[in-house]
């Protein structure tokens, strides 16, 4: 089947009973694959479709192996989201999309392996089962919102993560391996938002840049220790939930941007506050 020649949008959602996707047009920007459980790759010509600017692929679970290495020629790419899929790696060449901004990897459990990625991404998820270990983030310069999820993978979170110069949102979810988030990330001037949800072996917390406006840790079920947060004069918003084994919570008193304090399950926290 092909497709027009001048079309830029195509919705494949919920559309059954082809392995491969059809003829693409050249002129194409956007394709939209969802809940498309028959198809198993992508294929290599899609490096020919040199106006793409967004792919987005959800739900397809029988998408698996590896992406085309073509299609680090779509040079004008600045969106690659991957939800759900079984994808095992990425190929190397997506390091040269230049112009690459967002990129979501989310609930990819069979990828072992992620390439270094380029420099221009903003917006990076990664929600995998990965193996291996993870690619140096030193290069990501322009990176503002970094979301993890590791689940049950031997993996440390990445030294380098300090050199994020412009990150402002930094976000760890379900990454039972994680026994302490390392005190790098205290030297992230531009973070202004963390969240750490479901990430039941953390224990302690090394350092926090004094720029935060929000710290929410849920569900974080062995957390023993916070650092010091008086350096924290930004700080309007704190959320522990759940946080069953923390002992307290050290310079709170002198938090003077503080509008919300939320404490709930927090059995030590609470006796300690005489909440």
């Amino acid at each position: 089947m092909k497709m027009p020649q001048k079309l830029k949008v195509l919705d494949l959602s919920f559309v059954y009973g082809f392995r491969r996707l059809p003829n693409l047009s050249i002129n194409l920007r956007e394709p939209r694959v969802s809940s498309c459980t028959s198809i198993t790759e992508l294929p290599d010509s899609i490096g020919n479709l040199e106006k793409l600017e967004q792919i987005h692929i959800y739900g397809c679970h029988n998408l698996k192996g590896e992406i085309p290495w073509s299609i680090g020629r779509l040079f004008s790419l600045r969106i690659l989201l991957l939800y759900d899929t079984g994808i095992c790696s990425l190929p190397t060449s997506v390091f040269g999309l230049s112009h690459l901004q967002t990129l979501h990897l989310w609930r990819c459990d069979e990828l072992e392996l992620l390439p270094e990625l380029s420099h221009s991404l903003t917006d990076l998820v990664v929600s995998s089962g990965l193996k291996t270990t993870f690619p140096s983030l030193s290069n990501l310069v322009n990176l503002k919102k970094l979301y993890f999820s590791l689940r049950n993978n031997p993996i440390e979170i990445p030294r380098d993560i300090g050199k994020l110069s412009k990150l402002e949102t930094l976000i760890f979810f379900e990454s039972n391996i994680i026994n302490s988030l390392p005190a790098e990330i205290g030297a992230l001037s531009q973070l202004k938002i963390l969240e750490v949800k479901l990430c039941s072996s953390i224990r302690f917390i090394l350092g926090l840049p004094s720029s935060l406006f929000k710290l929410h840790l849920y569900h974080c079920y062995s957390l023993e220790r916070l650092p010091d947060l008086s350096n924290l004069k930004n700080l309007s918003t704190l959320k522990l939930r759940q946080c069953l084994e923390l002992k307290g919570i050290q310079g709170l008193e002198q938090l003077e941007s503080l509008r919300y304090l939320d404490v709930s399950l927090c059995e030590l926290v609470e006796r300690l506050l005489d909440l």
